[in-house]
């Protein structure tokens, strides 16, 4: 590279999670002191990756996937990468590793966290930041993990929903179950004309409701028990949650034996 060509910095800016885009400082942190460090290290950002991702593992990296593709054009559109700290370029350890390769493989050696520059043919370098890969990898699976198993004791304790989507026909007013009368009435209806034998497709139909999920609506979801879904690293989790019925027993009865 020329002497007297300032360095053309691909600037990578992340934050985790939805919140700490909509009410953090860390976002306008990484961009207003990512310019002034460009300019630290004799350079100018060219272009800008990031903004909002879930940084966990098996996540979505769409803005690094972004830089990794421009590192493989021609010409070139960058020198190098800079990143507010080690753990805003990835915390997934295998597409860390993989995307390090990548911009090395592109004549990208270079990887700058603010002004201190890593040499990724180093093999210490690039185990420095590898090793910062690693740590937040762990951190974002103990804390996933932890979170999973408060929703968990929290399902279990006050029967309430901690997770997916909400049982059809029920409301929960932050300390019981409620149900949703119009829903009521639309299943006692489906349910009526069900056992007096009109096919389901004709009654999503007069309701304007996919059939699919009236029937399964009707046959599996109606009754007093809603089973919440949690997959731990140890398979899926289930607890029983106690909810009002849509419909009573004996109608529930009679439509599984149609």
């Amino acid at each position: 590279m020329s002497q007297q060509r300032r360095l053309r910095f691909a600037a990578l800016v992340r934050v985790s999670t939805d919140r700490q885009e909509q009410q953090g400082e860390s976002l306008r942190v990484q961009n207003g002191d990512l310019p002034n460090d460009a300019k630290a290290n004799a350079g100018e950002i060219v272009e800008w990756y990031g903004g909002q991702e879930h940084a966990t593992p098996d996540s979505e990296h769409a803005e690094v996937q972004r830089l990794l593709n421009d590192a493989q054009k021609q010409p070139r559109p960058f020198d190098a990468v800079l990143i507010h700290d080690e753990d805003r370029w990835s915390r997934d350890n295998a597409f860390s590793s993989s995307g390090l390769k990548t911009l090395i493989d592109c004549g990208i050696r270079y990887f700058y966290v603010r002004t201190t520059r890593l040499d990724l043919l180093d093999h210490n370098d690039f185990f420095r930041l590898n090793l910062h890969v690693l740590i937040g990898q762990y951190v974002a699976q103990n804390q996933t993990k932890k979170s999973i198993e408060a929703r968990i004791h929290r399902a279990q304790r006050l029967n309430a929903p901690t997770c997916g989507k909400r049982p059809f026909g029920r409301l929960w007013n932050g300390t019981t179950w409620e149900i949703d009368p119009a829903k009521q009435r639309m299943m006692l209806d489906v349910a009526k004309r069900y056992l007096a034998g009109e096919a389901i497709p004709s009654i999503a139909k007069r309701h304007n409701v996919n059939a699919s999920a009236l029937h399964k609506t009707l046959t599996q979801r109606c009754g007093s028990i809603w089973e919440q879904s949690f997959q731990t690293v140890d398979g899926p989790s289930i607890v029983k949650t106690a909810v009002p019925p849509l419909l009573p027993e004996e109608t529930i009865a009679a439509i599984h034996r149609r």
